[in-house]
Parts: structure tokens; C-alpha cells; sequence
């Protein structure tokens, strides 16, 4: 099979190899390298400070330094994340004179802006798209699903990161690709004294912060009921702020997440948020952990995952309580939960399955070229 240059087009950091934000982009670029060159543009404000070594080429997004909240407001309101911009298409073109690529591979929405079609095959991952969560974007939803779709039809392919999100881009021609962690390499044996209910996610995204005021002040108090030495293990950029609360482990940002995964007892997805998916869901699941989660955390692995079988799922938060408490009581669930997240994280959840998607779509998208 002939080797195939991509350029993955991206206005997010790609990480090096570390858990946090950026496994599934880092994990389409593992893909893309396994088919032969990926070299990566980022799309930012100019001029860009403190480029990341994990970039090759840089481009102008159209967005200001600390652009603010009116000017949002207006990039939304006009649409802007789904019209090509000329500068940064310009920066492209530049690019294949000296590396010539077979196709470009655009993350997200917002690097769409940058798609080459006019010379080479683009595919998108759409990843997660802008939902009606506000007034004003339920107000304009109808608009912005047309724009979506009208954006993503001049792709040959479109990857979605939910099975639900192929109705929303109902003119795109799209394969669900499921989002995985990366820098999840090998499972583990969960330590037989664990008594971390464990939390992954950094507190500077408000539903994550919602989710930890609900593990502090409604699921702990349940938990210490059944056992005092029970705790609640935060982990992530800023949750060092929740430190000094008693029944509480405020760890911040962790050098060694395998550890933590280690010890936990239990691991909590309570993210109600709706779009996207709990990429520290499929890491958990990766690890071979027990899991209670939210119905919208768990809805982004629909097809792969079984509720009540790999993992276990809630409605509400109370209903999450009840769950999180029965599944403590009950060790030999406990066991069973965590045998079956193996089994399906080594069929759905690995970068071979990531491999295999992209090789099928990117290989038939050049050739057909």
C-alpha cells in the first residue's frame, strides 16, 4: 500500500503523550502516522508565543488574543467556525509546495475554516459540536445545523464522536469514530484495599465543577454512611482548590495517572452536559475500572457500551447515589463490572480500533481521489 502524507489541521494543542484534553486528536495522529507522514498545522492568533513542539507549521484562526464575550456573541452569530478563511488557506497552500500531502484531516469545526478542497480530499472530525445549551443558541439552531451540514458536505468523509450526531449531519457522509484515551496503554489490577471513589477532569470546565460540588456535598456524605474511610479523590488542573475538605483528596494536576486508577474503588462520570464524549470515561474503561455514570457522559459510547453490564448508569443524580452505593455493597458485581470493561475496551477502546477506522476511510478517500 502506497504511503499517504497527511496534514492534520487543528486549532487545539496536541498533546505529547500524557493523559488530559487532546487524546482523541492525538490518537487520530497516532492513526495517521501509522499510514505514513502526518505533519500538523495549527490553526491560532498572530502573532502565536510559545509554539508547541508537537506543531510543524502555523496559521492565522481570524480569532484575536482574549477576544471577548461580545465578540463570540458576533462569531456565532455570523457563522464564522463554518466559512473558509483565506489567510489560513493561504498558509496551506504555502504548505504544499515544499509537503506535498494527499489529504488534509481537519479537527473540529473550527479548523474547517482552513479545509484545502479545492486541491486535495479533506475528511473532518467534527468531535464536539455546538449544541442548543444557551437562549441564543437554541434560538439560532435551526441556522446552525444547515451551516453544519452545508460545511461538512464539501468533505468526503465526516467522523462524528456520538452515534446521534449522524442524524444531526444528516447531508455529511460520516462514520462514528469512538473517542479513546491515548495514554491509556495497558490495563491494570485495581489495588484490593482501594477506597477512592475516583474523579478525572480539571476544574476550569464548569460541568466538571458542577460534578465535583455534587460528589463534595451529596455523594460523600452517602459514602461515609457505608464506610468512613471512603474518600472522594479529585484529579485535574485545579482541583487542588476543594483540598482541606474532610473526606476529601484534592490532588490537582498528577504526574502518574495509572496510579490513581490503581486505587480507585470506583471511578464517577457525573457530566450532564450534553455533545461531545467522556474521553476519561473510555480512559476508565480502558484501565479495566468499575464506572457509574451520568446517561449523557455514557451516550457518546452507545453501541459499544452496555449499560448494567460494563458499566453502570445513572439517570439522575440521586438515582447515581443509589447506583454508586449498591455497586460498594456488592463486591462480586464490583468484579464483574471491571471483567467486562476489559473485555470491551480491548474490542472498542484501544488505538488498533482507532488504526483500523481511519486506515479504511483515509486509504478509500485517496484512492478514489
Amino acid at each position: 500500500m502506497k504511503k499517504i502524507k497527511s496534514l492534520l489541521i487543528t486549532s487545539k494543542d496536541v498533546p505529547a503523550d500524557t493523559y488530559g484534553t487532546g487524546q482523541r486528536l492525538l490518537s487520530i495522529k497516532i492513526a495517521l502516522e501509522k499510514l505514513g507522514e502526518c505533519r500538523v498545522l495549527r490553526l491560532a492568533p498572530q502573532p502565536q508565543e510559545n509554539i508547541p513542539a508537537t506543531v510543524d507549521y502555523n496559521a492565522p484562526s481570524g480569532i484575536p488574543h482574549n477576544p471577548s464575550r461580545m465578540y463570540w456573541i458576533r462569531r456565532n452569530l455570523i457563522f464564522s467556525d463554518f466559512r473558509l478563511y483565506l489567510p489560513a488557506i493561504k498558509e496551506v497552500e504555502k504548505i504544499r509546495e515544499t509537503y506535498q500531502f494527499d489529504v488534509a484531516f481537519c479537527s473540529f469545526f473550527a479548523a474547517s475554516v482552513a479545509a484545502p478542497h479545492h486541491f486535495v480530499p479533506c475528511i473532518l472530525d467534527a468531535d464536539r459540536m455546538p449544541m442548543p445549551e444557551t437562549t441564543l443558541t437554541r434560538a439560532i439552531w435551526p441556522v446552525t445545523k444547515y451551516m453544519m451540514n452545508r460545511c461538512g458536505a464539501k468533505f468526503k468523509h465526516v467522523f462524528v464522536i456520538r452515534p446521534d450526531d449522524r442524524f444531526i449531519l444528516n447531508k455529511c457522509n460520516t462514520t462514528w469514530l469512538p473517542c479513546i484515551s491515548a495514554s491509556a496503554k495497558a490495563q491494570i489490577d485495581v489495588q484490593s484495599d482501594a477506597k477512592n471513589i475516583l474523579f478525572v477532569g480539571s476544574a476550569g470546565w464548569q460541568p466538571n465543577r458542577d460534578a465535583i460540588t455534587f460528589l463534595i456535598t451529596q455523594v460523600l456524605p452517602r459514602l461515609r454512611a457505608i464506610n468512613p474511610e471512603l474518600r472522594i479523590r479529585l484529579v485535574g488542573d485545579g482541583t487542588e482548590a476543594y483540598s482541606g475538605i474532610d473526606g476529601v483528596d484534592a490532588a490537582g494536576f498528577v504526574a502518574d495517572i495509572v496510579e490513581e486508577y490503581k486505587q480507585a474503588l470506583v471511578v464517577m462520570c457525573p457530566i450532564w452536559n450534553k455533545g461531545g464524549a467522556n474521553v476519561k470515561l473510555a480512559e476508565a474503561l480502558q484501565y479495566g475500572c468499575a464506572i457509574v455514570a451520568s446517561t449523557n457522559a455514557a451516550d457518546g459510547f452507545r453501541g459499544i457500551v452496555t449499560p448494567g453490564k460494563d458499566i453502570l448508569v445513572a439517570e439522575n443524580n440521586e438515582m447515581m447515589i443509589e447506583v454508586l452505593c449498591n455497586l460498594i455493597k456488592n463486591p462480586v458485581q464490583l468484579v464483574k463490572i471491571k471483567e467486562n470493561a476489559r473485555l470491551l475496551a480491548d474490542s472498542f477502546l484501544s488505538q488498533a480500533y482507532i488504526d483500523k477506522i481511519i486506515k479504511q476511510i483515509v486509504s478509500n478517500v485517496v484512492e478514489q481521489q
